[in-house]
């Protein structure tokens, strides 16, 4: 059984912050990697199925490598497409900020995101992460950021919510942050994760 990790009332609190919105944008660090993409693209998916206008903006390109993620033509690139990036971000009503632990490590994006009067979440398993969030998920012992995406969404009784697509954007980052599951993966709820991803729907790529 996949234990609770995430106490109750920050719960509660991104339950809240959540249903009180309808624009949300979720980034994460730059340079991205598969965790990053896949926790971002993940969450962009559920929260679209709960009818949320949500967008993924990233500080720069993906790597080719990674363009086979379900979600990843949709990404808006700062680098990229500027203009837009800065019209999402201004419209944003709440803000998920993933795979980081500091706005340093999204490049120009924290001149934009700083500023913004409006609530900020984190979701990370680095170390000492900053003091700049409305509510902070962060657990280092943690495999990965998905393997975090996916505990917030248990925890939240949005798993229902979550389809294939989904499901293969978080078996990513769980695969790339432990080398092909040769490190970080000593948890057995670890491997009770990836078989709920398995089980949503066609098998992840």
């Amino acid at each position: 059984m996949i234990s609770p990790i995430i106490d109750e009332n920050t719960i509660e609190r991104l339950r809240a912050m959540i249903n009180s919105v309808s624009r949300i944008v979720i980034t994460c660090h730059k340079s991205p990697d598969g965790d990053a993409l896949g926790s971002s693209l993940a969450l962009c998916h559920v929260l679209r199925r709960l009818g949320k206008n949500a967008v993924v903006v990233t500080p720069d390109m993906a790597p080719k490598s990674l363009e086979f993620i379900p979600g990843v033509r949709e990404l808006v690139v700062f680098t990229k497409h500027e203009l837009r990036a800065r019209n999402v971000l201004n419209d944003a009503q709440l803000i998920f900020c993933l795979d980081f632990n500091s706005f340093k490590r999204v490049d120009r994006l924290a001149e934009l995101i700083e500023p913004l009067k409006v609530k900020r979440v984190l979701i990370d398993h680095h170390l000492d992460p900053d003091d700049v969030f409305d509510v902070a998920i962060s657990f280092p012992e943690a495999s990965s950021t998905c393997e975090l995406v996916f505990r917030t969404l248990m925890q939240m009784g949005l798993l229902r919510f979550m389809d294939r697509h989904a499901a293969s954007c978080l078996y990513v980052g769980l695969l790339t942050d432990t080398g092909g599951f040769a490190y970080s993966c000593d948890n057995p709820e670890f491997y009770e994760i990836l078989y709920n991803l398995y089980s949503s729907g066609p098998k992840p790529c």
